[in-house]
């Protein structure tokens, strides 16, 4: 049988973000192993999409985007019957255009990438993965795949600023009459 899912056709793909996504810098940790599943040649992990729906995704270094599945796109109440912006993708089949969205977030082991754009797409003939981590989420990390231990390490590139500990301390605003 054929392993590669992914059609490799979309690597070619190039896609503006809608938005630029941003790193959710709380509380990281400098560096964090994913457990991941191998499924013939492609790993496979899990992501939480806007901090409520979870599924399996493929982590493909080589794909621009990230991908949701249209089962995943109804869990998340997005309505494709309204008008978005598109990319082409060369299936098979030939050229199709497909739908992009912008999740609020995507999560895993505790990385967030905000406002991220993916494309919507059935690219895997199994309705168990939910999609694929594309660039667009993989490049704010330094990756390092461990097989004998089976885990995916990721490390924020991003340093961690001061900013948002200011912001959790308490502001005194109001002023008492004496």
């Amino acid at each position: 049988g054929n392993s590669s899912w992914a059609s490799r056709e979309f690597v070619s793909v190039g896609t503006r973000p809608i938005v630029s996504p941003r790193v959710d810098q709380t509380d990281l940790p400098r560096g964090v192993s994913i457990p991941f599943q191998r499924r013939g040649s492609v790993l496979v992990v899990q992501a939480t999409l806007n901090d409520r729906v979870s599924g399996s995704f493929i982590v493909d270094t080589g794909a621009s985007s990230t991908m949701i599945s249209r089962t995943m796109a109804d869990r998340l109440g997005m309505d494709l019957g309204k008008k978005h912006p598109t990319i082409p993708v060369q299936t098979v089949g030939g050229l199709i255009h497909v739908p992009l969205v912008v999740l609020d977030s995507m999560e895993i082991g505790g990385f967030k990438v905000k406002d991220l754009t993916a494309a919507v797409h059935d690219i895997f003939p199994d309705p168990a993965i939910a999609g694929l981590l594309g660039q667009n989420f993989l490049s704010h990390f330094r990756l390092e795949i461990d097989n004998p231990k089976g885990v995916l390490v990721l490390e924020s590139k991003a340093v961690p600023t001061m900013e948002g500990a200011r912001e959790k301390a308490p502001r005194r605003t109001e002023s008492r009459p004496d």
